[in-house]
C-alpha cells in the first residue's frame, strides 16, 4: 500500500476498522471480535513478560537480527489462532519466537513447524520457545517443510489436522517453496498471515500472489500485515483496515 494510497483511503480504512460498511456477517465478526478486539486474553500477561525479558537481555540490534515482533503483533496472532484453533502452526521465519509462542499458547495439543535456517545463531529465540520447545519441529529447507505440510492432508493419522500458516520473512532461495506452501494453504482453506509488507518487496509479491490465487474467502490488510481466510463458502472480498 503506497503512501498516497494510504492517505486517500485513510478515512475508509478507519471506518471499516470499526466494522462500519462491512456487510458480510462473517467479515464483520472477524474484524470486531478478532482484529479489533480490545478485551484482554489469558495469554497476554505471559507474552508481555517473555518479551520484556528479551528486551532486558538483548540490544536493539540483537532484537532486530532475531526479528522479534511487537507485543501487539504477538497478541494479534494469538487472537487469530484462538479463533481458528489450528492443530498445526506453520511458520516461515521466526518473529523472535514470540509469534510462534503466542499461537501455541492457544492449545497444549497444537504443534509448530518452523522454517528458519539460521536458528542456531539465535539462542534467544530458542529460549523464548523453551516452554513449548517439545512441540516445535525445525526446518532449514523450505522444500522439506512444504513436503511435510502437504503430507498432513494425505497421511491417515494426520488427515484431520488444521493448519495456520504465518510468513514472517523469506529468503530468495526459499521463495518457490513458500509459494508452493501458500498455494497449498489456499487449496486447503488454511488461515494465513503474511507480515512485513511495508519493508520487503518479496512479501508484497507473496501477498499479491495469494490474492490472485484466492477464488473465495476474505482477506484483510493494513499495508503492513495481511490476513487471509480462504474459505470456499465465503464470497471473495478484500478489506483494507487500520489494525
Amino acid at each position: 500500500m503506497g503512501r498516497i494510497h494510504q492517505m486517500r483511503t485513510a478515512w475508509s480504512r478507519h471506518h471499516r476498522s470499526g466494522g462500519f460498511g462491512i456487510h458480510s456477517p462473517s467479515a464483520y465478526a472477524f474484524v470486531r471480535e478478532v482484529l479489533r478486539q480490545r478485551l484482554p486474553y489469558y495469554a497476554y500477561g505471559q507474552l508481555a513478560a517473555v518479551r520484556q525479558a528479551v528486551v532486558a537481555a538483548t540490544s536493539h540490534a540483537e532484537r532486530r537480527e532475531m526479528g522479534l515482533v511487537s507485543l501487539s503483533h504477538a497478541r494479534l496472532l494469538f487472537r487469530i489462532a484462538n479463533r481458528v484453533n489450528p492443530s498445526v502452526v506453520v511458520s516461515v521465519g521466526t518473529g523472535g519466537g514470540l509469534d510462534t509462542l503466542a499461537m501455541l499458547l492457544v492449545s497444549r495439543q497444537s504443534r509448530a513447524m518452523v522454517l528458519d535456517a539460521e536458528i542456531e545463531r539465535h539462542a534467544m529465540t530458542v529460549q523464548v520457545l523453551r516452554p513449548v520447545l517439545e512441540r516445535v519441529a525445525w526446518y532449514d529447507e523450505g522444500s522439506v517443510l512444504a513436503d511435510d505440510v502437504e503430507a498432513l492432508a494425505t497421511g491417515e493419522e494426520d488427515a484431520e489436522e488444521r493448519c495456520m500458516i504465518v510468513v514472517n520473512r523469506v529468503d530468495d532461495g526459499q521463495l518457490p517453496a513458500v509459494e508452493r506452501l501458500l498455494r497449498w494453504g489456499i487449496e486447503h482453506e488454511c488461515p494465513m498471515v503474511v507480515c512485513g509488507l511495508q519493508h520487503d518487496e518479496r512479501m508484497r509479491q507473496l501477498w499479491q500472489a495469494c490474492q490472485q490465487w484466492m477464488t473465495a474467502g476474505h482477506s484483510f490488510t493494513n499495508g503492513k500485515i495481511a490476513i487471509a481466510l480462504p474459505i470456499s463458502k465465503l464470497p471473495r472480498q478484500h478489506f483494507e483496515l487500520w489494525l
